[in-house]
């Protein structure tokens, strides 16, 4: 079995005192809910998108030492989201970046990265990406995968609409079109939401600060911070959790 721990969402700040909605200190509650989830061990954490809140270069340093303090020894890999800033990203944590053509592989389990950084707060992933993943579940036919991506691939029927995942479509015709990949998981609508397409469940996890209300206008709900807890099993099941802090 393959545990995964799935975080997103931290919008840190230049300034580490610099409280956001809710008055909830970014920096603060990464740090509990890093503390939180170090007791599943999992042998990957993966972070979906929106490390940053500001784009800011001491933001990406702070994650670093964040993660580093808290969880030495756990393996990381991260995508790319819409409010990240992809030159510092590239530079200062190009070694955790997970590219649809290098997935991370624990037994008979494959994990792709999709970047989904495009204009504004939307999203578009290539179709280069799609096909390199394509031609890697080929390649590994008896296999199982999962994809990782920040922007959602299926409506919510709220506000965060407004800021879709604008060729979605693509993506979804290959799950539909691959029976290997078994999972998705994103971020961007700071909540937990299940859905399933085909054979592939897809999950967003709560971001690690303030949480959104999936309502027809903007809105935040009181909701604690929290991850998601994945269980990746040899007969291509998964199981699924969500903790808060």
């Amino acid at each position: 079995m393959v545990k995964i721990v799935q975080i997103s969402d931290c919008h840190l700040f230049e300034n580490p005192h610099k409280n956001g909605y809710n008055d909830i200190n970014p920096a603060d509650t990464l740090r509990k809910t890093l503390r939180k989830l170090v007791a599943h061990q999992p042998d990957l954490l993966m972070v979906t998108g929106d490390i940053s809140g500001d784009r800011s270069e001491a933001s990406y340093l702070a994650f670093l030492h964040i993660v580093n303090d808290i969880l030495p020894d756990i393996p990381m890999r991260i995508v790319i989201g819409n409010h990240d800033n992809p030159d510092l990203v590239n530079s200062l944590l190009a070694e955790y970046v997970l590219h649809a053509g290098e997935p991370v592989t624990h037994g008979n389990w494959h994990i792709h990265g999709l970047n989904s950084f495009y204009q504004k707060a939307e999203g578009f992933v290539s179709h280069t990406q799609l096909e390199q993943v394509k031609a890697l579940v080929l390649q590994h036919p008896n296999d199982f995968h999962m994809l990782a991506v920040h922007h959602h691939p299926l409506p919510t029927h709220s506000w965060m609409d407004k800021h879709a995942w604008i060729n979605r479509e693509a993506c979804l015709a290959l799950i539909e079109s691959t029976p290997q990949i078994r999972g998705l998981m994103h971020g961007h609508i700071h909540a937990d939401k299940q859905a399933r397409i085909a054979q592939c469940d897809i999950f967003a996890a709560p971001s690690t600060c303030w949480q959104f209300a999936l309502t027809p206008s903007f809105a935040v709900t009181d909701e604690s911070a929290g991850f998601r807890l994945f269980s990746l099993h040899p007969d291509g099941t998964l199981h699924t959790s969500v903790e808060r802090i």
